[in-house]
């Protein structure tokens, strides 16, 4: 499993995600991770985006490998930071 940083560049308001660390087995499974985990995941193919307060293409999913997990680490967001305002 790896960590992974995701960010926006994009739909930078207040109630918004600015981004999360998750850990996945894959780059391409890390960019479907919501920043809150309790949501379903993006369906990009289907283009069911379920949220406002993220981003709205996969294509704007900004990510960065940033090391391996802990041995038993399970797939799913690790930190997420959330702008309340």
């Amino acid at each position: 499993m790896n960590l992974y940083l995701l960010r926006k560049e994009n739909n930078n308001n207040y109630g918004t995600y600015w981004g999360a660390v998750v850990a996945a087995p894959t780059e391409e499974i890390a960019k479907d991770i919501h920043p809150d985990d309790r949501k379903e995941l993006i369906d990009w193919d289907n283009e069911n985006v379920v949220t406002d307060d993220w981003v709205k293409d996969r294509e704007d999913v900004i990510i960065k490998f940033i090391g391996v997990a802990k041995k038993g680490t399970k797939r799913g967001v690790i930190f997420s930071s959330f702008f309340d305002g």
